[in-house]
């Protein structure tokens, strides 16, 4: 997201302004209850680490930082993301054809899930029946160690 100048009242639900730390806020809701004319509403805010942040009415005309997807995805992901619960298993730099998953960690900590997943939906594999850490380890060092399927997502860890 790029920063672009603005003002309060150009605020609106799924717009994102950015706080004075640098911290990325989602306006999720709008309360317009009790706001004086020419004010933004109570600001209903999240970030992308999950907290919440209620921001009292501004002047309309005062300024704010507004975040600007440079991807026009951004809007729709951050529906996946927030609304949806979705998570992301991939990520690919604006522009580029290169995919980068977070790295396959050394030991289990309750993860299997995710790694599960990451076999399914990146590696193209069904790992239903595989059980245990060290074996959905090995399967995983397996896969990266093949030619890409076509129904995988080539990527780096």
């Amino acid at each position: 997201m790029i920063p672009k100048p603005g003002m309060w009242k150009d605020v609106e639900v799924d717009s994102y302004i950015r706080d004075g730390q640098g911290t990325t806020w989602r306006i999720c809701a709008i309360d317009m209850a009790d706001v004086p004319p020419g004010y933004s509403g109570h600001l209903r805010c999240k970030n992308r680490q999950g907290e919440w942040l209620t921001i009292a009415p501004k002047p309309g005309g005062n300024p704010v930082t507004l975040m600007v997807p440079e991807d026009d995805a951004e809007p729709h992901i951050a529906l996946l993301r927030d609304q949806l619960g979705a998570t992301v298993l991939a990520q690919r730099e604006h522009g580029s054809e290169k995919w980068t998953c977070s790295p396959w960690p050394a030991e289990h900590k309750g993860a299997a899930n995710d790694f599960r997943l990451h076999l399914e939906s990146v590696h193209g594999m069904h790992v239903g029946d595989v059980k245990g850490f060290a074996k959905l380890r090995e399967v995983h060092e397996h896969a990266h160690s093949e030619p890409w399927t076509p129904r995988a997502v080539p990527h780096t860890h």
